[in-house]
Protein backbone atom coordinates (compact mmCIF):
# COMPACT_ATOMS: atom_id res chain seq x y z
CA UNK A 1 0.00 0.00 0.00
CA UNK A 2 2.63 2.39 0.43
CA UNK A 3 3.21 3.39 -3.30
CA UNK A 4 -0.52 3.76 -3.72
CA UNK A 5 -2.25 7.15 -3.37
CA UNK A 6 -6.07 7.27 -3.08
CA UNK A 7 -7.83 10.62 -4.20
CA UNK A 8 -11.30 11.84 -3.25
CA UNK A 9 -13.73 13.29 -5.56
CA UNK A 10 -16.89 15.35 -5.62
CA UNK A 11 -19.35 14.78 -8.23
CA UNK A 12 -22.57 17.11 -8.17
CA UNK A 13 -25.64 14.95 -9.22
CA UNK A 14 -29.19 15.49 -10.51
CA UNK A 15 -30.72 18.56 -9.38
CA UNK A 16 -33.38 18.53 -7.48
CA UNK A 17 -36.45 21.06 -5.83
CA UNK A 18 -36.75 21.30 -1.72
CA UNK A 19 -39.80 22.93 -0.65
CA UNK A 20 -38.61 25.19 2.13
CA UNK A 21 -41.27 26.06 4.83
CA UNK A 22 -39.27 28.88 6.51
CA UNK A 23 -39.31 30.70 2.77
CA UNK A 24 -42.46 29.11 1.71
CA UNK A 25 -41.04 28.45 -1.35
CA UNK A 26 -38.95 25.97 -3.56
CA UNK A 27 -35.47 25.68 -3.35
CA UNK A 28 -33.24 24.25 -5.87
CA UNK A 29 -30.49 21.81 -4.82
CA UNK A 30 -27.52 19.67 -5.99
CA UNK A 31 -27.05 16.11 -5.09
CA UNK A 32 -23.26 15.27 -4.53
CA UNK A 33 -21.84 12.06 -3.55
CA UNK A 34 -17.84 11.28 -3.25
CA UNK A 35 -16.32 8.39 -5.60
CA UNK A 36 -12.10 8.21 -5.18
CA UNK A 37 -9.59 6.85 -6.95
CA UNK A 38 -6.40 4.50 -6.14
CA UNK A 39 -3.71 4.28 -8.40
CA UNK A 40 -3.23 1.27 -10.30
CA UNK A 41 -6.80 0.50 -10.52
CA UNK A 42 -8.31 1.52 -13.84
CA UNK A 43 -11.45 1.10 -15.84
CA UNK A 44 -10.97 -0.72 -19.36
CA UNK A 45 -10.28 2.33 -21.57
CA UNK A 46 -6.92 2.75 -18.90
CA UNK A 47 -7.90 5.50 -16.90
CA UNK A 48 -8.13 5.48 -13.28
CA UNK A 49 -11.41 3.82 -11.93
CA UNK A 50 -13.97 5.85 -10.07
CA UNK A 51 -14.83 3.61 -7.02
CA UNK A 52 -17.43 4.10 -3.97
CA UNK A 53 -16.72 4.08 -0.66
CA UNK A 54 -17.53 0.09 -0.22
CA UNK A 55 -15.26 -0.05 -3.58
CA UNK A 56 -12.33 2.01 -2.27
CA UNK A 57 -12.91 -0.58 1.34
CA UNK A 58 -12.33 -3.54 -0.60
CA UNK A 59 -9.41 -2.26 -2.92
CA UNK A 60 -7.64 -1.35 0.27
CA UNK A 61 -8.05 -4.77 1.64
CA UNK A 62 -7.23 -6.57 -1.04
CA UNK A 63 -3.99 -4.97 -1.44
CA UNK A 64 -3.47 -5.39 2.13
CA UNK A 65 -4.42 -9.33 1.88
CA UNK A 66 -2.00 -9.29 -1.15
CA UNK A 67 0.91 -7.58 0.39
CA UNK A 68 0.02 -9.84 3.66
CA UNK A 69 0.04 -13.26 1.70
CA UNK A 70 3.74 -12.35 -0.08
CA UNK A 71 4.96 -11.75 3.55
CA UNK A 72 3.82 -15.00 4.59
CA UNK A 73 4.88 -16.73 1.04
CA UNK A 74 8.27 -15.43 1.78
CA UNK A 75 8.63 -16.49 5.29
CA UNK A 76 7.44 -19.98 4.09
CA UNK A 77 10.90 -20.05 2.03
CA UNK A 78 12.98 -18.73 4.74
CA UNK A 79 11.77 -21.51 6.56
CA UNK A 80 12.18 -24.25 3.99
CA UNK A 81 15.38 -22.68 3.04
CA UNK A 82 16.80 -22.89 6.69
CA UNK A 83 15.21 -26.22 7.21
CA UNK A 84 17.26 -27.63 4.43
CA UNK A 85 20.73 -25.97 5.90
CA UNK A 86 19.62 -27.74 9.48
CA UNK A 87 19.21 -31.25 7.59
CA UNK A 88 22.41 -30.69 5.70
CA UNK A 89 24.30 -29.94 8.90
CA UNK A 90 22.82 -32.93 10.70
CA UNK A 91 23.56 -35.24 7.86
CA UNK A 92 27.54 -33.75 7.84
CA UNK A 93 28.00 -33.64 11.50
CA UNK A 94 26.72 -37.24 11.59
CA UNK A 95 29.49 -38.48 9.34
CA UNK A 96 32.09 -36.70 10.70
CA UNK A 97 31.21 -38.44 14.70
CA UNK A 98 31.33 -41.82 12.45
CA UNK A 99 34.82 -41.01 11.69
CA UNK A 100 34.59 -39.93 8.40
CA UNK A 101 36.79 -37.36 6.99
CA UNK A 102 35.85 -34.17 6.00
CA UNK A 103 37.32 -34.65 2.44
CA UNK A 104 36.09 -38.17 2.19
CA UNK A 105 32.13 -36.67 2.41
CA UNK A 106 31.18 -37.16 -0.72
CA UNK A 107 27.58 -36.30 -1.11
CA UNK A 108 26.24 -32.49 -2.30
CA UNK A 109 24.37 -30.59 -0.64
CA UNK A 110 22.53 -27.75 -1.22
CA UNK A 111 22.39 -23.90 -0.81
CA UNK A 112 20.54 -21.10 -2.57
CA UNK A 113 19.33 -23.24 -5.72
CA UNK A 114 22.97 -24.76 -6.04
CA UNK A 115 24.91 -28.11 -5.26
CA UNK A 116 28.26 -27.63 -2.95
CA UNK A 117 30.98 -30.59 -1.47
CA UNK A 118 30.10 -31.19 2.01
CA UNK A 119 33.58 -28.67 2.97
CA UNK A 120 32.15 -25.86 0.46
CA UNK A 121 29.10 -26.15 1.87
CA UNK A 122 30.28 -25.62 5.49
CA UNK A 123 33.01 -23.07 4.61
CA UNK A 124 30.05 -20.92 3.22
CA UNK A 125 27.01 -21.36 6.11
CA UNK A 126 29.68 -21.52 8.68
CA UNK A 127 33.13 -20.01 7.47
CA UNK A 128 30.46 -16.93 5.67
CA UNK A 129 32.70 -17.79 2.44
CA UNK A 130 31.07 -15.84 -0.87
CA UNK A 131 30.59 -18.58 -3.59
CA UNK A 132 32.38 -17.15 -6.99
CA UNK A 133 29.58 -15.63 -8.78
CA UNK A 134 28.52 -18.16 -12.03
CA UNK A 135 26.03 -15.65 -13.57
CA UNK A 136 27.83 -14.92 -16.50
CA UNK A 137 28.16 -18.80 -17.27
CA UNK A 138 24.15 -18.87 -16.66
CA UNK A 139 23.17 -16.22 -19.13
CA UNK A 140 25.46 -18.13 -21.96
CA UNK A 141 23.95 -21.06 -20.84
CA UNK A 142 20.75 -19.76 -21.48
CA UNK A 143 21.46 -17.71 -24.79
CA UNK A 144 22.91 -20.93 -25.83
CA UNK A 145 19.69 -22.68 -25.71
CA UNK A 146 17.63 -20.73 -26.48
CA UNK A 147 19.63 -19.08 -30.19
CA UNK A 148 21.93 -21.13 -32.41
CA UNK A 149 25.66 -21.32 -31.43
CA UNK A 150 27.05 -19.37 -33.90
CA UNK A 151 24.80 -16.31 -33.43
CA UNK A 152 25.28 -15.89 -29.67
CA UNK A 153 27.52 -12.99 -29.28
CA UNK A 154 28.95 -10.81 -26.46
CA UNK A 155 32.10 -9.62 -24.40
CA UNK A 156 33.97 -12.58 -23.12
CA UNK A 157 36.78 -12.75 -21.88
CA UNK A 158 39.70 -15.21 -20.85
CA UNK A 159 43.05 -14.96 -20.36
CA UNK A 160 43.13 -11.19 -20.51
CA UNK A 161 41.55 -11.67 -24.48
CA UNK A 162 37.97 -10.62 -24.96
CA UNK A 163 36.16 -12.86 -27.19
CA UNK A 164 32.83 -11.47 -29.05
CA UNK A 165 31.55 -14.73 -30.55
CA UNK A 166 30.39 -17.61 -27.89
CA UNK A 167 32.30 -19.97 -29.90
CA UNK A 168 35.49 -18.80 -30.06
CA UNK A 169 35.40 -18.17 -26.30
CA UNK A 170 34.71 -21.83 -25.29
CA UNK A 171 36.71 -22.62 -28.03
CA UNK A 172 39.51 -20.69 -26.42
CA UNK A 173 38.75 -22.11 -22.75
CA UNK A 174 39.47 -25.47 -24.45
CA UNK A 175 35.57 -26.75 -24.57
CA UNK A 176 35.06 -30.75 -22.72
CA UNK A 177 36.19 -32.72 -26.39
CA UNK A 178 39.45 -33.95 -28.14
CA UNK A 179 40.88 -31.73 -29.33
CA UNK A 180 40.15 -32.56 -33.08
CA UNK A 181 36.72 -31.92 -32.49
CA UNK A 182 36.82 -28.74 -30.33
CA UNK A 183 39.31 -27.70 -33.76
CA UNK A 184 36.30 -28.99 -36.05
CA UNK A 185 33.54 -26.72 -33.72
CA UNK A 186 35.66 -23.65 -34.30
CA UNK A 187 36.75 -23.92 -37.40
CA UNK A 188 32.94 -25.03 -38.85
CA UNK A 189 31.24 -22.51 -37.06
CA UNK A 190 33.84 -19.70 -38.36
CA UNK A 191 33.48 -21.04 -41.74
CA UNK A 192 29.30 -21.04 -41.67
CA UNK A 193 29.31 -17.44 -39.55
CA UNK A 194 31.60 -15.76 -42.74
CA UNK A 195 28.99 -16.89 -45.57
CA UNK A 196 26.47 -14.61 -46.73
CA UNK A 197 22.92 -15.14 -45.79
CA UNK A 198 20.94 -17.98 -47.84
CA UNK A 199 24.33 -19.04 -49.65
CA UNK A 200 23.55 -22.69 -50.84
CA UNK A 201 26.83 -25.19 -49.81
CA UNK A 202 28.81 -26.62 -52.98
CA UNK A 203 30.52 -29.58 -53.90
CA UNK A 204 33.88 -27.71 -53.14
CA UNK A 205 32.80 -26.26 -50.36
CA UNK A 206 32.70 -29.09 -48.12
CA UNK A 207 36.03 -30.20 -49.94
CA UNK A 208 37.33 -26.58 -48.27
CA UNK A 209 35.70 -27.60 -45.16
CA UNK A 210 36.51 -31.44 -44.75
CA UNK A 211 39.85 -30.89 -43.45
CA UNK A 212 38.09 -29.89 -39.99
CA UNK A 213 36.61 -33.72 -39.96
CA UNK A 214 32.82 -33.76 -38.74
CA UNK A 215 31.97 -32.87 -42.18
CA UNK A 216 28.73 -34.57 -43.46
CA UNK A 217 28.77 -35.42 -47.65
CA UNK A 218 24.89 -34.90 -47.02
CA UNK A 219 25.82 -30.52 -46.43
CA UNK A 220 25.78 -30.39 -50.35
CA UNK A 221 22.99 -27.89 -51.46
CA UNK A 222 22.04 -27.02 -47.81
CA UNK A 223 21.83 -23.27 -47.30
CA UNK A 224 23.56 -21.36 -44.69
CA UNK A 225 21.03 -21.48 -42.57
CA UNK A 226 20.98 -25.53 -42.83
CA UNK A 227 24.21 -25.63 -41.92
CA UNK A 228 23.89 -23.57 -38.62
CA UNK A 229 21.12 -25.95 -37.72
CA UNK A 230 23.44 -29.12 -38.43
CA UNK A 231 25.99 -27.11 -35.97
CA UNK A 232 23.54 -27.11 -33.39
CA UNK A 233 22.72 -30.67 -33.97
CA UNK A 234 26.24 -31.74 -33.86
CA UNK A 235 27.90 -29.78 -30.97
CA UNK A 236 24.91 -28.31 -28.73
CA UNK A 237 24.12 -31.09 -26.26
CA UNK A 238 28.40 -31.06 -25.56
CA UNK A 239 28.59 -27.07 -25.53
CA UNK A 240 25.78 -26.90 -23.25
CA UNK A 241 27.28 -29.56 -20.90
CA UNK A 242 30.69 -28.19 -20.95
CA UNK A 243 29.10 -24.65 -20.18
CA UNK A 244 27.10 -25.73 -17.08
CA UNK A 245 30.76 -28.00 -15.81
CA UNK A 246 32.42 -23.97 -15.91
CA UNK A 247 29.41 -23.00 -13.89
CA UNK A 248 29.64 -25.34 -11.46
CA UNK A 249 33.12 -25.18 -11.28
CA UNK A 250 32.92 -20.94 -10.86
CA UNK A 251 30.27 -21.60 -7.69
CA UNK A 252 32.68 -23.13 -5.93
CA UNK A 253 34.94 -21.72 -3.40
CA UNK A 254 38.61 -20.74 -3.84
CA UNK A 255 40.09 -21.75 -0.52
CA UNK A 256 37.35 -23.24 1.57
CA UNK A 257 40.26 -24.57 4.42
CA UNK A 258 41.11 -20.93 5.06
CA UNK A 259 37.69 -20.60 6.42
CA UNK A 260 37.11 -24.08 8.51
CA UNK A 261 39.06 -25.07 11.83
CA UNK A 262 41.99 -27.52 11.09
CA UNK A 263 40.69 -29.75 14.12
CA UNK A 264 37.53 -31.94 13.63
CA UNK A 265 36.59 -31.72 17.26
CA UNK A 266 36.45 -27.69 16.58
CA UNK A 267 34.45 -28.29 13.40
CA UNK A 268 31.84 -30.53 15.11
CA UNK A 269 31.49 -27.70 17.75
CA UNK A 270 30.96 -25.05 14.95
CA UNK A 271 28.19 -26.88 13.92
CA UNK A 272 26.41 -27.55 16.66
CA UNK A 273 26.49 -23.60 17.22
CA UNK A 274 25.16 -23.14 13.88
CA UNK A 275 22.86 -25.21 14.60
CA UNK A 276 21.62 -24.03 17.55
CA UNK A 277 21.53 -20.41 16.29
CA UNK A 278 19.30 -21.69 12.92
CA UNK A 279 16.81 -23.29 15.51
CA UNK A 280 16.14 -19.84 17.27
CA UNK A 281 15.77 -18.43 13.76
CA UNK A 282 13.00 -20.93 13.39
CA UNK A 283 11.50 -19.58 16.20
CA UNK A 284 11.75 -16.55 15.66
CA UNK A 285 10.03 -16.76 11.93
CA UNK A 286 7.79 -19.11 12.94
CA UNK A 287 6.05 -16.56 15.43
CA UNK A 288 6.38 -13.66 12.27
CA UNK A 289 4.76 -16.37 10.21
CA UNK A 290 1.78 -16.97 12.94
CA UNK A 291 1.32 -12.99 12.87
CA UNK A 292 1.26 -12.30 9.06
CA UNK A 293 -0.93 -15.18 8.77
CA UNK A 294 -3.38 -13.55 11.21
CA UNK A 295 -3.30 -9.93 9.53
CA UNK A 296 -3.60 -12.09 6.35
CA UNK A 297 -7.00 -13.67 7.43
CA UNK A 298 -8.61 -10.20 8.58
CA UNK A 299 -8.06 -8.63 5.63
CA UNK A 300 -10.05 -11.41 3.60
CA UNK A 301 -12.79 -11.71 6.96
CA UNK A 302 -12.89 -7.79 5.64
CA UNK A 303 -13.70 -8.83 2.14
CA UNK A 304 -16.21 -11.55 3.06
CA UNK A 305 -17.95 -8.89 5.29
CA UNK A 306 -18.28 -6.21 3.23
CA UNK A 307 -19.39 -8.94 0.16
CA UNK A 308 -22.03 -10.28 2.55
CA UNK A 309 -23.54 -6.70 3.56
CA UNK A 310 -23.40 -5.13 -0.39
CA UNK A 311 -25.03 -8.63 -1.13
CA UNK A 312 -27.98 -7.53 2.22
CA UNK A 313 -28.21 -3.94 0.85
CA UNK A 314 -28.79 -5.19 -2.62
CA UNK A 315 -31.15 -7.60 -1.68
CA UNK A 316 -33.39 -5.29 0.34
CA UNK A 317 -33.63 -2.82 -2.13
CA UNK A 318 -34.85 -5.67 -4.89
CA UNK A 319 -37.62 -6.52 -2.14
CA UNK A 320 -38.33 -3.20 -1.62
CA UNK A 321 -38.68 -2.89 -5.45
Amino acid sequence: MADQTISSIQLDLNSYKVYDAATAAETLRTAQANVYTVSGVTDSTGALRQLSMAELVMVVCLARAAEKEAAVIQLMKTMSDNTAILESLTDIESKLLEGTALDDITDFYPYQGKDYSAKNFLAIVIGGAVPNDDSEMVNLWNQLANNHIIEVTGNYTYNGVTYTKAYEYLYARGLNMSTGNAYSFHEICSYADNLPDGYVLTYSDLVNISRYNGVDNLWEGMTKEDLIQEIDNKYKTDILNYVQTLGWQASGIPDPDSYLPSSTDELITQIESKMDSLNSFSQQKMIELQSETNKRDQAYDMITNILKSLNTVQVGISNNI
